[in-house]
Parts: structure tokens; C-alpha cells; sequence
């Protein structure tokens, strides 16, 4: 099962959900510095993670604020690093497809038309 993760410097890498023992470790671990992350969901499939305190420790993320953007969150932006994850009708945090990595990944290299 793997998200993808968006750096504050526009890299994008797949990162297994697990890799720190379970799914919410792992986000800490990547998004917050093992503080607190919070959710934001961008449709009813997709997810991002960011670090709650982020706006106040963290770096703009100008490619997750472009992906948000694309999805109608144009209220505002988004620091630090970002994780893009799915989710079940359950509210279950799930993997992404290679296809929908590689989706985000355009959308996150591809400048919005809102400003």
C-alpha cells in the first residue's frame, strides 16, 4: 500500500504506508516530524495528509496547494510536505494506483490557472 509524497520543493516520491509500522506512523514520520498531521479530503477517493502545525513550521507547498487547487480547496495553501493517500467508503486510509500516482504527479508539475 503506498502514498505518494510531495515535498516542499515540488519532488514527488511512493512511499510504502507501512514502512513505519502502520499507516499513521508513517505519515507522522513524513508529513509533521512525528507531530500531529490533520486530513484533508480532496474528493471522495482521495486524501491529504500535511502537518497540523505546518503553516507556523514549515515551508510553502506549492505543488500540494496546486494539487488541492485542482480538486476546488482554492481557500488556501498548504506547507510542508504533503501525503496523498486514498480512502474506503469506510474512511480506511488506502494505497494509491500506479495510475493515480502518475496522475498527481502532472497535476502537481502543472502550474494552476488560479491565482
Amino acid at each position: 500500500m503506498h502514498g505518494l509524497l510531495i515535498g516542499t520543493d515540488g519532488t514527488a516520491k511512493v512511499i510504502d504506508l507501512t514502512e513505519k509500522g502502520n499507516r499513521l506512523a508513517t505519515l507522522r514520520h513524513y508529513c509533521a516530524s512525528g507531530g500531529t498531521v490533520d486530513v484533508v479530503q480532496l474528493t471522495s477517493q482521495l486524501d491529504m495528509w500535511v502537518d497540523d502545525e505546518g503553516i507556523y513550521t514549515a515551508d510553502i507547498n506549492l505543488a500540494a496547494t496546486r494539487i488541492a487547487q485542482r480538486f476546488g480547496h482554492l481557500h488556501q495553501s498548504y506547507y510542508g510536505p504533503a501525503m496523498l493517500t486514498g480512502f474506503t467508503s469506510d474512511g480506511d486510509t488506502t494505497g494509491l494506483s500506479i495510475a493515480q500516482a502518475h496522475h498527481l504527479i502532472d497535476l502537481a508539475n502543472t502550474p494552476s490557472s488560479h491565482h
